[in-house]
């Protein structure tokens, strides 16, 4: 209620007790927003309520405190990125596909992401190669990850 979110965003993803297992068996469990708003289109103000509110309630359920924060759609701007900072997480993620290199802005990190069906052969059962070679960025390229030297 502090928040002003009157009820908890649909999660099909994990239960409040599968997070707690999965902080406990050593993954982070980090921030995401209240109701994964594209945060551009809020004023600051509202950014701090769902950025602050999502880590708060972390903190609340799980008795951990998220030390990193994931934009909702990777949609981010400026006042995004004072407010994760205020709200005590120690770095951000975006959608950009790519490598986390020394000295990068610990604010719009790049990450690799496995998209559903992304390592599924062409009999469609998982495939440790194609897993690999997405991790790897093998097809970086091909999204326009990553521009072609011309």
């Amino acid at each position: 209620e502090a928040t002003g979110v009157g009820s908890p965003a649909p999660s099909a993803f994990a239960t409040w007790s599968e997070a707690a297992r999965l902080a406990q068996a050593g993954m982070e469990v980090g921030a995401h927003t209240l109701t994964h708003p594209h945060l551009s289109l809020l004023t600051a103000a509202e950014q701090r309520i769902e950025i602050y509110g999502s880590a708060q309630l972390i903190q609340e359920r799980l008795g951990i405190a998220p030390a990193g924060f994931a934009y909702p759609g990777g949609d981010y701007d400026p006042a995004s990125v004072r407010e994760v900072r205020s709200a005590g997480l120690t770095h951000a993620v975006t959608t950009r596909a790519g490598d986390v290199l020394p000295g990068a802005d610990l604010w719009t990190l790049p990450r690799r992401a496995l998209s559903e069906g992304a390592c599924l052969g062409p009999t469609g059962a998982f495939s440790s190669r194609l897993a690999r070679a997405e991790l790897n960025g093998a097809f970086d390229r091909l999204r326009g990850a990553v521009e072609v030297p011309g």
